[in-house]
């Protein structure tokens, strides 16, 4: 099978290169061009795209085409044929099966292909199609990882790396030996060492992958640097250096270091650090942080930290090894102290501090809360996350509304004086937090909010709050549908007075939702639903109230999103303090597992609670039923019953760290408080107590292994699996779950005699069944135990049936592998790299070992057959070499090929970044890996969406765009060039497809899909040609769409210049105009959405827009004529209504578009009445006031009629109308309201 760009040059020279090698794999596209694959008559091969992307077949062929003797060669290969597309029934069956997977089988013979074209004669199929999607984010980052161990002999050892970001990668615990060399243990939560001292567990919490690695009963050869790392394109690492009593026999010495320095905000500094003595050693320089905490900059002579600021370099003085670390554009930032320290077991190390003069800090904001809708009444949380804020720089929070700022809070002071507003300032990792509280909310409260620095050059995120009220009807506390509230007096008690249940007219922003729009009633529930709520708060000084249709006596109105209005007093009471009536008592846990904490008040009130870590000071984590903490382990839920309230706080999993006093406090001036502590006990580990004999069975017997473990707790079981001839692991079965695709396996669990029984069934059990199987628990000291089964008899050995010919290939050119094995039953199947007698191990099974992201791994089951698939994207010079398919049994099987490269003068865009998903506020880096340049670059270009056009960023290393957060950078990797893009901040309009091309006359390139915050990608895929309809007729225009992010809808809308009508959305009718209508058909994953308007008349000409509601959105304009239509002239867009100060000047703008003579346009006052004063036609004044003034202007073929007023006085407000003079006039209303005091009128005429 030959895999062909749909171009005939390439198909020329590719028919060439690949004459006579018939059955050839298939080669995998990246990019959504359409290529085709050639399978010849009577075979099968595989159609694939990269993992993160799905085919969508466009045309198959089947016969032979003219002049085609070298493809599927045979004898009868050069005999006549036609060659034609299949029948409609053909190709909709194998679009059916395979369209929208990233891989499918498909069979060319007479039968698959709808007859014979020629009998005699070999043919083949020609299969034409694309692949589109695009791939997820993969940039994992080191976060934490355990700090420096000092260990005696026997102790064991426990070090944790925390991890963000990581989605496809994977992370590897290394050993780093002498020379730089490493010595893989484990890879996420599976050990690869052989080491049995070694354990490893993965966890998952909010953030981050926490991976814990430990070593048992340590000696004194496991000292040395111990390597957390990623293994995606770009690893990030760390290293803990553990000591085990003793030292090495280097002892290397730092003779000098670099004096303080003083610099200047932009200067560039340099550090030397000159070092005697390094023998296999190196050296790294660190920043030091709060605490001392150690930032590694450079290990040797590479980069570690990713700041293209730091730089490093190594040289030789006289025999001394002299580290300089180098930093360009000096940043307040920076200013800290710097170490340098070597990397040897007994380490020694010296410092150098930086002073930055003058500057700013270069404080960033990288996010803050998503902007909140919350109720009346309600309390109001703000976040703002800041990095990099040092010295006497720190952050406000500010109210916004229009020209005027409030500044409410600076620092960890209030500002304004209001009772409601309180703001903490707390520390996670490297950011501050600044957390702004509102308590009570009123509908004063809504607008935008500010977080900014008080830097200079200052930096600024903005929000807006909507405060949800209660609807037209009666105050009330609002409680939407399906959710529970807590209502609640202060010291007082409560007496219900009504209780409303349905949705108020009008009322469409309270509990919002697809369906809050849809009408319903509103009325009081039955007077014995009241009763019973009565009975339940009545008198009491809070109570729990959940608004569902049962519990308000019915449903008013199915499929409407519906609240309910509780209306009650406060009364009587004494006053009296809220008092705790109960705490958990003092526990201790286990680390991994779970505490809980409860505290239970009395007469609570307005009162807030509080949960507190009291160390050296207090902590707060929660604060009622917020979290405050940004620990992602914490959680908390606030319940009540009767006057009590319980406040019950989770922290899951417990660490060491969280040992101490847990305190739980009410926010009054005097505070009621009690406290619980946490301590961590030893617990003990589960263990093997006992595992089934070795065993040896006929083929086709059913076979039961028990394995009976006890003091198994909290989250660990146990595993079945089985291990090869490497003692590698491989997981069969997790509690009672079979984790792998053989239906001969089964898992059951029971408990006995307070053991916990896992009995591994294998039924029908086969030859290729006989190996070391493993029982072992998932703790992170893990017990195993293993059982040898021998199968006697049954069917042959595994085997390799076929594998891929050797192939040559392009640079940048994908390469997939198939390797057909029959009997492999459990064994693993490995795809290696063989260079000599080095063998690095790129996949097993269907999981990547490699770090390289351009290697991935597919099975695929062909009747007794397994396929399994090794793929290549972007193939470089470094891959040329031997590929072996290796089944790992008791006796291995393998067999090899070879990948060749061929030349190609012109310049290459070989491997760019893969597709990105970010967060708003993040950084975004993107990198384009090229050959082959001499006298042409690279440029970075933004593709245009809709209507939009491209947009060039860079070429070579000059940035083209204004954008201030954009940034070019290039590296000689050689014989690579990489030009680094890096944009910071992202924002939702930094969305889309960005392409990295070479400037040559046949340019190279590669594109990257970036989404932001969910928002980019091309959803539209096509839209209706631009098109004529006559007078009278229907109009048909079709918008076919992609899949949608959650959320996002579609809107066929009407454009009048600036003017924006809403047409449909999804499948409502959103215009009054009945003519108007909405259909979705579905054609293969995509959605068609059919717009139609019956009897068309002059007015429906124009641009009609297919747009979806994402921000931002996608959009696709089509343009609509109708036969014999006139013009009427439009008003497309006038001033918004204005609010202005009495002596300022106002301006009111009106374009207008197809204004033909002699029409024109007239501005006119609208006074009460009714009565229209005529203000100005056309550029003339027709009223005698100096104060007033009239423009007319062109601005992009659109006409601009300016009216001006200066000095606004009070009877100036009003309502302002711009008017054509035509028979048919159009008309557009503003109002305008002066702000101030009386004064003169002008404008009574």
């Amino acid at each position: 099978m030959l895999h062909i760009l749909n171009d005939g040059n390439f198909l020329l020279s590719c028919m060439i290169s690949l004459l006579g090698l018939a059955g050839l794999t298939g080669l995998a596209l990246l990019a959504e061009t359409e290529v085709n694959e050639i399978i010849c008559e009577n075979s099968a091969a595989t159609i694939q795209c990269a993992s993160s992307r799905t085919i969508d077949i466009t045309r198959v062929s089947y016969g032979r085409e003219p002049n085609s003797k070298e493809i599927c060669q045979s004898k009868t290969s050069g005999g006549s044929c036609t060659f034609n597309s299949v029948s409609p029934n053909v190709l909709n069956r194998l679009r059916n099966s395979c369209n929208g997977k990233s891989s499918c089988r498909i069979s060319a013979g007479n039968s698959q292909m709808g007859g014979d074209p020629c009998s005699g004669t070999k043919k083949y199929a020609r299969v034409f199609y694309t692949c589109s999607g695009s791939g997820s984010n993969d940039f994992p980052e080191i976060v934490q990882i355990s700090p420096r161990q000092e260990l005696s002999v026997g102790d064991n050892l426990l070090v944790r790396c925390y991890v963000s970001g990581l989605v496809d990668s994977s992370v590897e615990w290394l050993k780093v030996e002498s020379g730089n060399r490493v010595t893989v243990l484990t890879r996420d939560a599976r050990v690869i060492t052989k080491d049995q001292r070694v354990g490893v567990r993965q966890q998952r919490d909010n953030r981050d992958d926490v991976f814990t690695l430990t070593l048992t009963t340590v000696k004194a050869a496991d000292t040395g640097r111990y390597r957390c790392e990623t293994t995606n394109a770009n690893p990030m690492n760390s290293d803990v250096v553990v000591t085990v009593g003793g030292s090495s026999n280097e002892n290397p010495s730092i003779v000098e270091i670099t004096p303080k320095q003083d610099v200047n905000v932009g200067d560039n500094v340099e550090f030397e650090c000159y070092v005697d003595g390094l023998i296999t050693s190196t050296v790294e320089w660190q920043k030091l942080g709060p605490s001392n905490r150690e930032t590694v900059l450079t290990r040797g002579d590479k980069r570690i930290i990713n700041d293209r600021r730091y730089g490093i370099t190594t040289e030789k003085f006289n025999e001394e090894d002299v580290f300089v670390l180098s930093i360009t554009g000096v940043r307040a930032a920076d200013e800290a102290t710097y170490q340098c320290i070597t990397t040897n077991v007994d380490f020694v190390k010296d410092t150098v501090e930086l002073v930055v003069q003058g500057g700013s800090s270069n404080a960033v904001i990288t996010k803050v809360t998503d902007s909140p809708t919350v109720s009346l009444g309600a309390d109001l949380v703000l976040e703002c996350f800041v990095k990099d804020l040092v010295g006497a720089n720190t952050v406000k929070w500010s109210r916004v509304n229009g020209r005027i700022v409030t500044v409410l809070t600076e620092d960890d002071k209030k500002v304004i004086n209001d009772v409601r507003i309180s703001i903490i300032k707390e520390k996670f990792r490297t950011e501050d937090i600044f957390v702004l509280e509102i308590n009570g909310v009123n509908s004063n409260d809504a607008g935008t909010y500010r977080c900014e620095t008080t830097a200079s050059p200052s930096e600024s995120m903005e929000l807006t709050v909507t405060i949800r009220d209660s609807g037209n009807g009666s105050p009330g506390t609002v409680i939407c549908e399906a959710e529970t509230a807590v209502i609640r007096c202060r010291s007082e008690t409560i007496t219900l007075s009504d209780i409303k249940f349905g949705r108020e007219p009008d009322s469409k922003t309270i509990c919002q939702s697809k369906t809050s729009d849809q009408p319903c009633t509103f009325d009081s529930v039955p007077s014995g639903v009241l009763q019973n709520f009565k009975n339940l708060c009545d008198g009491k000084s809070s109570c729990s109230i959940t608004a569902s249709n049962s519990n308000m006596g019915g449903d008013p109105c199915s499929g409407t999103k519906k609240y309910a209005k509780v209306v009650f007093a406060c009364s009587g009471g004494g006053g009296n303090a809220p008092q705790i009536t109960d705490i958990t008592p003092d526990q201790s846990v286990r680390v991994g597992d779970s505490a809980v904490f409860e505290c239970s008040l009395l007469g609570l009130g307005d009162s807030a609670v509080e949960w507190q870590l009291v160390k050296r000071r207090a902590t707060v984590l929660t604060r009622d039923n917020r979290v405050i903490t940004s620990d992602p382990r914490v959680s908390i839920r606030q319940s009540a019953d009767g006057a009590t309230d319980l406040f019950t706080l989770t922290i899951r999993p417990v660490e060491e760290t969280d040992v101490g006093t847990y305190r739980c406090a009410t926010t009054d001036v005097v505070p009621v408080e009690k406290d619980t502590q946490l301590s961590i006990s030893d617990g003990r580990d589960p263990k093997i107590v006992e595992i089934t004999l070795d065993q040896t069975v006929n083929a086709g017997d059913e076979v039961l292994l028990e394995c009976y473990v006890v003091d198994l707790s909290g989250s660990t079981t146990v595993e079945w699996g089985i291990v090869d001839s490497r003692d590698r692991f491989k997981v069969l079965t997790r509690d009672t779950d079979v984790v792998v695709s053989d239906t001969n396996l089964k898992v059951e669990r029971k408990v006995q005699s307070g053991e916990d029984v896992f009995t591994l069934i294998i039924s029908n059990i086969r030859s290729v069944d006989a190996a070391d199987y493993q029982c072992q628990t998932t703790n992170s000291n893990p017990d195993k135990e293993k059982v040898i089964v021998t199968v006697k008899g049954g069917s042959s050995d595994a085997r390799i049936v076929n594998i891929t010919p050797d192939r040559t290939l392009s640079a940048g050119r994908s390469a997939v592998f198939e390797c057909t094995v029959e009997n492999v039953g459990s064994s693993a199947v490995e795809w290696q790299k063989v260079d000599g007698r080095r063998v690095t191990v790129l996949t097993t099974d269907d999981e990547r070992v490699i770090s390289d992201r351009r290697y991935s791994a597919i099975i695929e089951a062909d009747g007794a057959q397994d396929i399994y698939i090794l793929q290549i994207t972007s193939v470089k010079d470094s891959d040329v070499g031997t590929f072996r398919c290796e089944i790992q049994s008791r006796t291995p099987v393998s067999r090899e090929l070879e990948l060749k490269i061929s030349g190609d003068n012109d310049p290459k865009v070989v491997e760019v970044t893969g597709a990105q998903d970010l967060d708003i506020g993040a950084k975004l880096v993107l990198e384009c890996f090229t050959t082959g340049l001499d006298t042409d670059t690279v440029e970075w270009v933004l593709m245009g969406s809709g209507n939009s056009q491209e947009s060039v960023l860079t070429r070579g290393t000059r940035k083209l765009s204004s954008n201030t957060r954009l940034s070019i950078d290039m590296e000689f990797f050689s014989p690579e060039e990489i030009f680094i893009l890096t944009i910071t901040n992202v924002r939702t309009t930094d969305a889309g497809l960005y392409q990295c091309r070479t400037t040559n006359s046949n340019p190279s390139s590669m594109d990257v899909s970036v989404k932001i915050g969910g928002v980019g990608g091309s959803l539209i895929v096509s839209i209706s040609s631009d098109t004529a309809v006559r007078s009278g007729r229907t109009l048909l225009l079709e918008c076919t769409v992609s899949e949608l992010p959650r959320r996002t809808e579609v809107e066929w809308q009407k454009i009048d210049g600036r003017r924006t009508v809403v047409l449909t959305r999804d499948t409502q009718r959103i215009t009054d105009d009945d003519r108007v209508g909405i259909e979705i058909d579905q054609v293969g994953s995509n959605d068609v959405y059919v717009l139609t308007v019956a009897e068309v008349v002059n007015s429906d000409e124009g641009s009609y827009r297919c747009a979806t509601t994402n921000d931002p959105p996608d959009t696709k304009d089509v343009s609509v004529t109708i036969s014999g239509a006139a013009k009427d002239p439009v008003i497309v867009e006038i001033t918004v209504d204005q609010s202005v100060a009495i002596g300022n000047e106002f301006q009111l703008e009106c374009f207008v578009v197809d204004l033909g003579s002699p029409t024109t346009v007239e501005w006119q006052k609208v006074n009460s009445g009714n009565d229209i004063i005529t203000l100005t036609r056309d550029d003339r004044k027709l009223v005698s006031n100096s104060r007033l003034s009239i423009s007319r202007e062109n601005y992009q073929g659109e006409e601009l009629f300016l009216l001006s007023i200066r000095n606004a006085a009070s009877d100036d407000a009003g309502t302002y109308r711009c008017e054509t003079t035509n028979s048919n006039p159009a008309s557009e209303d503003v109002e305008v309201t002066i702000d101030g005091g009386n004064d003169v009128a002008f404008l009574s005429l």
